[in-house]
């Protein structure tokens, strides 16, 4: 493959992956992983209205501060990217599309540094070409590829500082060991789960050049690079502790339950829902590709791309061990895996490409190409049901609570957590809801809190299963506004938006005030969203 050819190729790999990543990238923050969303979009409106840049501030704790929202300080994530929004908004305004658009680059930019890893492990550029296409198809990169969430800038910088790293293991020249680790750093900022990748690198270290005298003594002369090169990560992680209001550090230690995942009950709980997320985020067919590339690499494990693929698979040992209690309930912990995914899938593809029973170029291609249209149904099915995932009526219901309620008003959410994105349009602070009567009258006291949203199914049952809460807003409390989803003949109430003054029982919905509100584009049709308001 002509320089030329392989550079048109890329091209055209970025572009598809363009195309996939763009979806209704200024739609609201009302999809799946909206809280994500609304945390990071959020945090960034926070900094350009208020300042205060170190400090993560969200919209949903509403309860912690008379005059502001709470701050987001569970464990210490340097906002890099809400920084990065934040630029963005100063330059065109505040948009949703400019913190998507933020995420598409990075993706995008992935895509060519999966061809250029796999080379430098392996020297063939179609097998390079392969793990470049998948890492453009697959679901997970795609979706997460365009969500505003630290996850694809992280593996950006982590994929630069892989392909550095391995330019460096050829003759320990400082200037790639520099970008390496400031692109090491740089991930770990964004998200410093991905620091496990440190793992795979350890596995195609040159051990054998270490007997060189030379070699270790320019390894030794290396050592204040690497320090400072590093510094900012350690920097960010020693001050945390002080910069922190919330008293963040590092590591959230009450969620890490290391041996977790060596027990049955683990598995047994929570088996369907990591399974799920997998053929979800990579669909079966490539999952399969992918096993069948690490059987193949155990062959010819003293290679550098067979070591480099034995240790993404085995760095899910320590990183599961680490994060049990996320892996099971967030898909997009499985991001550090796609660089694995699609360089063992390619791998296989390669391997077939090669057999003897492919006797010519063009029948090779033909092969190729059948396999990888016999994945498209289930990679077009998996990529639309992360996109089809709309929490509907939640910027209906923000718009809503914007128009009704005062600047300085609050609201309570009755809902599941991605119930948070509708504060988004909101443009107001809120809380979910407290698990005690006193604690509810706290807010409405001390919080200027004057409005509940209740969403869907999940949102009535919080709201009922304290009695003491339930009977007391049924008597303090009136609808102003119900959502309505209407699906061909079908209609489903999905929100009800309550104002405290006046009762459950003398506010009544106006038939004649049913609007048309939003008409949502899904890959099965339309759906028409009303609202009714209340007389």
């Amino acid at each position: 493959m002509s320089p030329g050819k392989e550079k048109w190729l890329l091209l055209v790999l970025i572009l598809i992956g363009l195309s996939l990543r763009v979806h209704n990238l200024d739609f609201p923050p009302v999809g799946y992983h909206n809280m994500k969303e609304t945390e990071y979009l959020s945090e960034a409106r926070e900094f350009y209205f208020h300042g205060d840049y170190l400090h993560r501030r969200v919209a949903w704790f509403g309860m912690d501060s008379p005059d502001s929202p709470g701050y987001f300080e569970e464990y210490s994530q340097l906002p890099v990217l809400p920084w990065l929004i934040l630029a963005g908004w100063k330059v065109l305004g505040i948009h949703v599309w400019i913190g998507r658009l933020i995420i598409v680059l990075f993706s995008l930019g992935i895509i060519p540094l999966t061809y250029y890893i796999c080379y430098e492990l392996t020297g063939k550029k179609e097998l390079s070409m392969y793990a470049a296409f998948l890492m453009t198809i697959m679901p997970l990169a795609v979706f997460f590829g365009r969500n505003i969430q630290p996850e694809s800038p992280a593996l950006f910088f982590i994929a630069l500082s892989i392909y550095y790293y391995l330019k460096w293991t050829g003759d320990f020249a400082s200037k790639y060991l520099a970008v390496s680790l400031i692109s090491l750093s740089m991930g770990a900022l964004f998200k410093y789960t991905f620091m496990i990748f440190a793992i795979p690198l350890l596995f195609v270290f040159p051990f054998e050049k270490l007997r060189n005298k030379d070699h270790r003594k320019k390894l030794v002369g290396q050592i204040p690079l690497i320090v400072t090169c590093l510094s900012p990560l350690f920097l960010w992680a020693l001050i945390s502790k002080i910069t922190n209001v919330g008293g963040g550090t590092l590591f959230t230690y009450e969620r890490v339950h290391p041996f977790e995942i060596f027990s049955a009950a683990y598995w047994n709980n929570y088996y369907g829902a990591i399974s799920g997320f997998l053929v979800s985020n990579f669909t079966m067919f490539y999952l399969g590709l992918a096993f069948i590339g690490l059987l193949l690499c155990l062959r010819e494990i003293k290679k550098p791309f067979s070591r480099f693929c034995a240790g993404c698979a085995l760095m899910a040992v320590p990183y599961s061990m680490i994060l049990s209690d996320y892996i099971r309930q967030h898909s997009y912990y499985q991001m550090p895996f796609l660089l694995l995914i699609s360089l063992a899938g390619a791998y296989t593809l390669y391997q077939i490409s090669e057999t003897k029973i492919v006797s010519s170029k063009s029948i090779k291609y033909l092969v190729i190409i059948g396999l990888i249209l016999l994945s498209v149904p289930a990679v077009k099915e998996s990529i639309d049901q992360h996109y089809d995932r709309i929490f509907f009526g939640l910027d209906v219901a923000g718009d809503s609570i914007n128009e009704l309620s005062n600047k300085d008003d609050r609201v309570y959410i009755a809902g599941h957590a991605q119930t948070a994105g509708m504060l988004w349009n909101a443009d107001r602070y809120g809380a979910f809801l407290p698990d005690t009567l006193e604690s509810f009258r706290a807010g409405e006291d001390e919080r200027h809190i004057k409005w509940i949203f209740v969403y869907d199914e999940s949102g009535v049952f919080n709201l009922r299963k304290n009695p003491e809460i339930w009977e007391y807003v049924a008597n303090n409390y009136s609808v102003k506004e119900m959502g309505i989803l209407k699906t061909g003949d079908t209609e489903k109430q999905m929100y009800t938006i309550m104002e405290k003054g006046g009762s459950i029982n003398t506010s009544k919905p106006n038939p004649e005030s049913l609007t048309l509100r939003k008409k949502y584009e899904t890959s099965s049709g339309e759906m028409e969203f009303y609202s009714l308001r209340a007389e």
